[in-house]
């Protein structure tokens, strides 16, 4: 679970640090996206970093929150690990749950989009 974790998060840092570079992401070359403003101009990278991290936030306050729970240091009880990965899991659950809703109820944008002021549109 902690390789996974690790994962994640270089994949989330890569993902960040994609956005601030060239404006996308390679999920978004790949699928021919590109991230515009209100005005139909391409967006700048600060607005892409902040979209980027606003996306991957979830994900990276999971884990921190892991680490945190756990502790970062010296032998760790085997039923605090397990009580707080099943506390983690369910809270990452409920997240999913609720962005899945909102996701539904607002089809046009994402939350991510709505925060940085952002459209996704085909390249």
């Amino acid at each position: 679970m902690g390789q996974a974790g690790v994962v994640t998060l270089l994949l989330a840092i890569g993902s960040i640090a994609c956005a601030a570079i060239s404006r996308m992401g390679l999920a978004m070359l790949a699928m021919g996206v590109v991230v515009v403003r209100k005005d139909g101009s391409r967006a700048g990278r600060a607005q892409c970093f902040w979209r980027a991290l606003v996306a991957w936030s979830p994900c990276g306050m999971g884990i921190a929150a892991a680490f945190l729970a756990v502790g970062m240091g010296g032998p760790v009880p085997h039923d605090r690990v397990l009580s707080t990965i099943g506390a983690v899991i369910a809270c990452a659950l409920g997240a999913f749950g609720c962005i899945a809703v909102l996701s539904a109820l607002l089809p046009e944008r994402g939350i991510p989009d709505r925060l940085a002021g952002t459209w996704l549109v085909p390249r």
